[in-house]
């Protein structure tokens, strides 16, 4: 979910075969709320709330240029590699007997955090 959040802010149109609307629908997500609270009592704010949720290009712009400034983009891989280090580790805890399943998990784990799309 996180994942789709990001790739539709910052992912490339032409790698994910579409291009993002999340910030012009003032969507409610990862990215939002993380800027939100890293914006509580500062100017900034004010420019967020103003622009999230708009259609028009400028708008979309300046909100990713302040996402970009909030550096949620390493943010976010930051959180990303924390999460996936907790589930590769929680998969290496499977019981004994569940053993064949952890190459299958390993894998889907891989494959969800490769995806670009």
């Amino acid at each position: 979910m996180e994942l789709d959040d990001f790739l539709d802010a910052f992912g490339e149109p032409l790698v994910t075969g579409k291009v993002g609307t999340d910030i012009q629908e003032g969507k409610c997500t990862w990215l939002c709320v993380r800027a939100v609270q890293k914006l509580q009592g500062k100017p900034e704010l004010e420019n967020f709330k103003n622009n999230y949720g708009k259609s028009d290009p400028e708008s979309v712009k300046r909100i990713k240029d302040l996402m970009e400034q909030l550096k949620l983009r390493e943010e976010f891989q930051n959180f990303e590699k924390r999460y996936s280090e907790k589930v590769k580790a929680d998969i290496d805890q499977v019981p004994k007997r569940l053993s064949t399943l952890k190459p299958v998990l390993h894998e889907a784990l891989t494959s969800l955090l490769d995806r670009k799309k």
